[in-house]
């Protein structure tokens, strides 16, 4: 199994609920791999940060301990998976895509038309600026930490 997000498709969108992608192992929410192996425990510290507004980036999980590659954007406050999934993030640019590829929301949870994450990517020391770095914003999470924020240059393929 590959570990990275390049072509792996959001299997999951719920209108003012979530986003949902990772699964880059079935590409349909039945599974994910991580770098610890096929799950991972819960971060205490995410665990206490809250889902409070669109844009909150966090596991998703079948349960207590069980993360794997899974994730999901909020596209609106969701205090009922507070405590239950652990929150890693924040869309700190792009949330017009995010807001894009909520639109494609078909009936049921899956997309009515296919999303895939066209690029993902590290950023060290020996990536060229495409971006800057941004301080921990005390108003989203107080105990966040700095944020890199891209350059646009997202690309969505719908």
């Amino acid at each position: 199994v590959k570990l990275h997000y390049k072509g792996c498709p959001v299997h999951r969108v719920v209108r003012n609920f979530v986003v949902q992608s990772g699964d880059i192992v079935k590409g349909n929410g039945s599974g994910g791999a991580s770098c610890f192996g096929k799950k991972f425990k819960d971060e205490t510290k995410g665990l206490r940060l809250k889902h409070d507004r669109a844009g909150v980036l966090s596991m998703g999980n079948s349960g207590k301990n069980s993360n794997s590659s899974q994730f999901f954007i909020t596209l609106a406050s969701c205090p009922q998976l507070d405590g239950k999934h652990v929150v890693f993030g924040r869309v700190v640019a792009g949330m017009d895509v995010v807001r894009a590829v909520e639109a494609v929301a078909g009936e049921g949870e899956k997309p009515a038309a296919p999303v895939v994450i066209f690029a993902c990517g590290v950023f060290d020391d020996e990536t060229p600026s495409r971006g800057h770095w941004a301080p921990a914003s005390v108003e989203a999470h107080a105990d966040a930490l700095s944020s890199f924020v891209p350059a646009p240059t997202l690309v969505l393929v719908v």
